[in-house]
């Protein structure tokens, strides 16, 4: 055995069983308790204005605390911060608005909520292994 070949095959292992743990979370999160996904289109003022602003960064606190629990899987805004995306695991539309009121920017969002029927991402299949 070349030196740190087990060292690589063991941190191989490791990352399968978290990457694999991951996806037993989201898809235990979203079918074993009758969970659906959401995604949330929104829309942002044109004019975002100081008492906008300074409420960015709890919003961005509570997004990150929201992914952590794993009830936001996604968020996204665009480059000209006029619209963004949030995919939201919840039981049914009325929870997503829900989770949507506890942000401190909500009284400023314009939004539609669609069901997705199929999430499919980069980040939840399983990587490619390179062997040299």
């Amino acid at each position: 055995m070349a030196r740190g070949e087990g060292f690589t095959g063991g941190l191989l292992i490791l990352f399968y069983l978290v990457f694999t743990q991951i996806i037993s979370d989201i898809w235990s999160c979203s079918f074993r308790r009758n969970m659906s996904l959401y995604q949330v289109e929104f829309h942002l003022p044109e004019i975002l204005g100081q008492e906008f602003m300074s409420k960015i960064p709890r919003h961005r606190e509570l997004i990150h605390e929201m992914m952590s629990e794993r009830i936001v899987l996604a968020y996204a805004v665009n480059t000209d911060r006029s619209k963004g995306w949030i995919t939201i695991v919840a039981e049914n539309e009325s929870e997503v608005e829900e989770i949507l009121m506890r942000s401190p920017i909500y009284r400023y969002l314009n939004y539609d909520i669609f069901e997705l029927f199929i999430y499919d991402a980069e980040h939840l299949r399983f990587p490619r292994l390179v062997l040299n």
